[in-house]
């Protein structure tokens, strides 16, 4: 069952054909489809989440080296459907952009709009997998690097551990397992 907005299903609900990517885990929608916390309601960041530290992945370079990479900030956000990502972290890996067939609110955040997704891959400890994120300007208010949402939050098997800050993962494909502390 595909996710519905008022503007249509969702985007990324959308088969993403690529023998690198998981298909979409089938789980019932989250009303509204696109609800994102991330957003301070004063413009603040007073806001104290705990904030994980990850790796992300593009394309190689132009001389063909190595890999882009860039350690980024990371939230974990249930209240999110789906993945979010800054523009200036996706410029700088390289990764694939994806323009979006119409612009897309993304609900519960005012009037903010996605008009594209990328792909890349997100490395963090052993687990290291190619994922997909609606692509967020930081002029709207979008504080973090990367916002892992519900869908992938749930394929991963995630424990939050509130005591001590800590999110347990663990690969669906490798059945790696890895515990990262907020920094």
């Amino acid at each position: 069952m595909q996710a519905h907005t008022p503007q249509g299903p969702s985007f990324l609900a959308r088969q993403f054909q690529s023998d690198q990517v998981d298909p979409p885990v089938k789980i019932e929608p989250i009303e509204p489809s696109l609800t994102a916390n991330f957003f301070s309601m004063e413009g603040s960041l007073e806001i104290c989440l705990p904030v994980y530290s990850a790796m992300i992945l593009g394309h190689y370079n132009h001389a063909l080296q190595c890999k882009a990479s860039k350690m980024v900030n990371i939230i974990a956000d249930t209240g999110a459907q789906d993945n979010y990502v800054w523009s200036n972290v996706i410029h700088l890996i390289n990764a694939n952009i994806f323009p979006l067939d119409q612009p897309c609110e993304v609900a519960g955040t005012g009037h903010t709009v996605t008009q594209a997704f990328a792909c890349f891959t997100l490395k963090i400890g052993p687990i290291e997998e190619t994922i997909v994120a609606y692509v967020l300007d930081q002029s709207m208010g979008f504080h973090y690097d990367l916002l892992l949402g519900y869908t992938f939050l749930a394929r991963h098997g995630i424990v939050f551990n509130w005591d001590n800050n800590t999110l347990d993962f663990v690969s669906p494909k490798t059945r790696a397992s890895v515990t990262i502390q907020a920094i």
